[in-house]
């Protein structure tokens, strides 16, 4: 455990020294007249559907400008089609050597001893959502 502990404080002074001192924030600004998409009620509607959500009209606000965030950013990628890939030195220093899986013969009984809900050998899944009442 010592070991380990060394190496993680090792991993983590290295990335100390790559992380950038400051921290920028930039945030596209939303505006209504450049938004791509419009939501109106019936995908509104849709969405709490499936979701089995109720939205306020803050959390709609917020659906927007993360679906403006979306498209500015899939014009980004347009923007880098011919870019090459960046390196990483942190590709060289990191090596997390896994085990092999084997794999190990169990019983049903075993199995099953990890459910409270269980039915003639098989799982009991809850009862499922109930889809919400269109409310707009």
């Amino acid at each position: 455990m010592l070991l380990f502990n060394k190496n993680i404080i090792f991993i983590r002074n290295i990335y100390k020294n790559f992380l950038p001192k400051n921290v920028y924030h930039m945030k596209i600004k939303y505006n209504e007249k450049d938004a791509v998409t419009k939501i109106d009620k019936d995908l509104l509607n849709h969405l709490e559907q499936i979701s089995l959500l109720r939205f306020t009209k803050n959390d709609i606000e917020n659906l927007k400008e993360d679906i403006f965030l979306a498209n500015a950013i899939f014009t980004i990628e347009d923007k880098t089609k011919g870019v090459e890939p960046l390196y990483s030195v942190m590709d060289d220093v990191i090596n997390c050597p896994l085990r092999e899986d084997i794999p190990e013969d169990c019983s049903k009984d075993i199995i099953l001893q990890n459910t409270q809900n269980s039915l003639d050998d098989y799982f009991v899944s809850p009862q499922p959502n109930t889809p919400l009442v269109v409310k707009h």
